[in-house]
């Protein structure tokens, strides 16, 4: 078994450990998450590359004696600092971070979410708030559909009655499910209360986005409340999947 492998990795998080080492954790395009201890002082050319949000060429040594990993080098492609300079688009990009590690990287599928966090994170260097708004919606939905728990949107997750193209589904946080109006109205009353709407605006919104890539997806925009719902709804349902409450503050 080879000892040193070479991957094209997005480092997600970086977290000191002992007195001088660091443990990152890595998004790879061929194995998915990887952790790995960086050692080395503060003047080490390894600390200033191995950054969150960067991209590159990462040169990992395995021994499998410890089963431990040691980064040997990192070649930084992209350092993305337009992120680093606004605090919206860090508190954006450390959201989608958290989804990745929740969701185990992608399980099976490490590649598409690797093309997805890479792609994401290039235009959130330079988003404004809208647009961040919009990208961390289309990533919640998008993470959704290749972790394979995207839900059904032309039928009621309750009775199995056809969803009309203006009806609204009702997602119901107790039950995790999405609903028609009339069986949002049989719920009980603490779970209808609870309740919360997922408008027409929004499917029609994502069937078009689903189709676009990189900047162009940015095109399509949504009002401020069905924005807000649908991220509610993409949040609950991934909440339900990782088993860890998750939600996006802005700040």
């Amino acid at each position: 078994m080879a000892r040193n492998k070479t991957y094209q990795a997005i480092v997600l998080t970086v977290k000191n450990s002992g007195e001088s080492n660091r443990e990152a954790v890595f998004l790879t395009r061929e194995e998915g998450l990887l952790r790995a201890t960086l050692f080395g002082g503060p003047k080490s050319k390894l600390r200033s590359h191995v950054s969150s949000f960067n991209r590159g060429t990462l040169w990992v040594y395995h021994d499998p004696v410890r089963d431990s990993r040691k980064v040997t080098d990192f070649d930084v492609e992209t350092w993305r600092p337009g992120i680093r300079e606004d605090y919206g688009r860090i508190l954006a990009a450390s959201f989608l971070v958290e989804l990745v590690l929740q969701g185990h990287g992608g399980g099976a599928n490490p590649e598409e979410v690797y093309l997805l966090l890479d792609e994401s994170l290039e235009i959130l260097a330079e988003a404004q708030r809208d647009q961040r708004r919009h990208l961390v919606l289309c990533f919640i939905w998008q993470y959704l559909d290749i972790l394979g728990i995207f839900p059904d949107f032309s039928h009621c997750g309750s009775c199995a009655c056809p969803i009309g193209h203006l009806d609204i589904l009702w997602y119901l946080p107790d039950q995790n499910l999405l609903v028609c109006s009339t069986c949002r109205e049989r719920a009980a009353p603490s779970a209808g209360l609870a309740a919360v709407p997922l408008y027409p605006g929004f499917r029609r919104w994502f069937r078009e986005v689903h189709k676009q890539h990189g900047p162009q997806a940015l095109r399509y925009t949504l009002e401020d409340e069905v924005l807000a719902r649908a991220i509610q709804v993409g949040e609950g349902l991934y909440t339900a999947f990782s088993g860890k409450r998750i939600q996006w503050h802005e700040e």
